[in-house]
Order: C-alpha cells, then structure tokens, then sequence
C-alpha cells in the first residue's frame, strides 16, 4: 500500500502532557511531535493499527 499518513516513531503523547497541565511534560511532547527524526510514513491501515496497539485500543494494553 501506499504510504499516506505521518506517523510517530515514538508516540510523542502530547494530549496526555496537555491534559497533566505539567509545562515540562508538554515541552518534550511537543519536541518529539516535531522531530523529523522521529516521522515515519506509514499507509492509513498500518498506522491504525500501530496506533491501536500503542493507545490500547480494541482491548490492547497501553503501551507505557
């Protein structure tokens, strides 16, 4: 398939750090959200997936 999404390598989790209020927190998520180092491409279906796994989605546990 063809590469359509932008993934994160490493989840940068910035919802989480946004909704700690943790101004540290949200400074690092916010650099890994923009680290090209840290961007892959992925198609739509493998980056659901990879996300599904991480998040714990579909009764998957959450990846830490």
């Amino acid at each position: 398939m063809q590469a359509t999404v932008v993934d994160h390598k490493v989840p940068h989790k910035l919802d989480d750090a946004m909704s700690s209020g943790d101004a540290t927190q949200i400074t690092k998520a916010q650099a890994l959200f923009w680290d090209h180092d840290n961007w892959q491409s992925l198609c739509k279906t493998c980056h659901d997936e990879k996300t599904a796994r991480e998040d714990g989605a579909f009764g998957n546990p959450r990846a830490l």
